[in-house]
């Protein structure tokens, strides 16, 4: 509708049946584009609202259409509008290009860093606390780590080891004796034929049978004997 030559116009109700909304509508858009910088001619008979539209001016109410559909404010289409058209018009050289992206990039990065610090803070912080608490955890037991005596030297676990074998040397003797004794007095109890055999005319003790009775009731009680003198060594201690 354009040639180099002649410029063609459209009046309100035109360009209301192009966009698709009223002539009031319109004209309070263009009020709105007024107001935020855009100009638009006027017809030599003057009247406030006496707009002559061309090609382009179309172009830029479709393109408000667009944005008032997305539910922006008046004020904020106008806005938009002239910055889409500013973006057409205004040549960009490589160095503001560059600068342009930067700042672009740095608003986007910004809010990115800023994204991913909520982020991060939501899982790391009960993680921190968790840590800190543990971390107190620690520094108690040190404390009462502290106040606990000293491990026994080598030279000392030597000597404990050393008396507890004694020990244990001399509890061992005491019931293999006691048990010797009981066994003993068990043997003679028994019949004399039991425990006796007859050399031509006479009868004697038989020691190899008496020994390995002896033996086998050692063997049978010595645990059980055993664990009775260290409980009772136990109860001594507790008494103390």
């Amino acid at each position: 509708m354009n040639n180099s030559q002649v410029s063609v116009y459209f009046y309100t109700n035109e360009i209301a049946k192009q966009v698709g909304h009223s002539n009031a509508t319109i004209l309070r858009w263009a009020e709105e584009l007024s107001a935020a910088g855009y100009q638009f001619e006027r017809d030599e008979q003057g009247g406030l609202n006496n707009y002559r539209f061309k090609e382009e001016d179309l172009e830029i109410f479709q393109k408000f259409k667009e944005y008032r559909n997305m539910n922006f404010s008046l004020p904020t289409c106008a806005s938009k509008v002239i910055e889409d058209r500013n973006k057409i018009l205004t040549p960009i050289t490589p160095s503001e290009n560059i600068e342009t992206e930067d700042k672009s990039s740095l608003t986007t990065d910004n809010y990115l860093d800023e994204l991913m610090e909520l982020k991060l803070r939501d899982k790391v912080e009960p993680f921190l606390a968790h840590l800190t608490e543990r971390l107190d955890q620690v520094k108690q037991l040190e404390e009462m780590m502290k106040q606990l005596p000293p491990p026994p030297s080598e030279e000392e676990i030597r000597r404990i080891a050393r008396e507890e074998e004694r020990l244990r040397a001399r509890i061992s003797f005491d019931v293999k004796t006691k048990l010797r004794e009981r066994a003993t007095k068990l043997w003679f109890e028994k019949p004399e034929k039991e425990r006796t055999i007859k050399i031509l005319f006479k009868r004697i003790e038989n020691e190899s049978l008496k020994n390995e009775f002896i033996r086998a009731f050692i063997d049978q009680h010595f645990q059980e004997e055993l664990d009775k003198c260290y409980e009772e060594l136990a109860d001594e201690g507790k008494e103390r």
